[in-house]
């Protein structure tokens, strides 16, 4: 019997080639997102990944340009390679726009219709005479499919973050650019945003945003 396995490839790199790093993502706000409500609008946010972290912004109600107007701190990000290599070619970050609805407003006809499905497959005796369900049959009747729970995607962007070395001043700073959003069919919009990469252990790095208790705000 033969068996087609895959060789496993490994790249082993020397502790001195192991570096921590900081990003600080500035997400400032998106437009022309696509409406996944009924009401032709979204309740947006966003999730940034880099390496082995993530972190959300609020989700703002009701619109398709939300102004989230904030920073995002990811610490201790562990990154292989030689520094220059790193800095020429960092990885990605990905940011991930949602639209934070549970539950589709257009879906609740289907759920009455699987509602009364369910009351009719239980039986008319479950009903007492009052009309009262009890408890533990209204729990199976308000039970919400999976299927029916979704994040609605609303596209992505993929960008690479700018390496900021000591001295740091503004000249060294990055500017907030428009990235065209994609990733899903029917995916649009744009994101103001800024990305820079910090090595953890060198220089002292510069203050942090001003944080409201809730999040880093500029």
């Amino acid at each position: 019997e033969t068996f087609n396995i895959a060789p496993r490839i490994m790249t082993e790199y020397p502790a001195s080639n192991v570096r921590k790093y900081q990003l600080r993502a500035y997400i400032y706000q998106a437009r022309g997102l696509l409406g996944a409500d009924p009401t032709g609008y979204s309740d947006p946010y966003a999730r940034i990944v880099f390496g082995n972290r993530s972190g959300l912004t609020e989700a703002i109600k009701q619109t398709c340009s939300p102004m989230w107007d904030t920073s995002i701190i990811l610490d201790n990000i562990e990154i292989c390679g030689d520094k220059a290599d790193i800095a020429r070619n960092p990885p990605y970050v990905v940011i991930e726009v949602f639209d934070e609805d549970a539950l589709h407003q257009g879906l609740h006809d289907k759920m009455k219709k699987i509602k009364s499905k369910r009351l009719k497959d239980i039986g008319e005796s479950s009903v007492d005479l009052a009309g009262h369900i009890p408890s533990h049959i209204q729990a199976r009747l308000n039970s919400t499919p999976a299927s029916f729970v979704s994040h609605d995607k609303l596209g992505r962007v993929d960008c690479k973050p700018k390496m900021i070395d000591a001295p740091y001043n503004l000249e060294t700073g990055t500017l907030l650019q428009w990235n065209d959003i994609s990733g899903v069919k029917r995916s649009k919009g744009e994101l103001l945003a800024a990305f820079e990469l910090y090595e953890i252990g060198g220089s002292e790095l510069p203050p942090l945003p001003r944080s409201d208790g809730k999040k880093f705000v500029d």
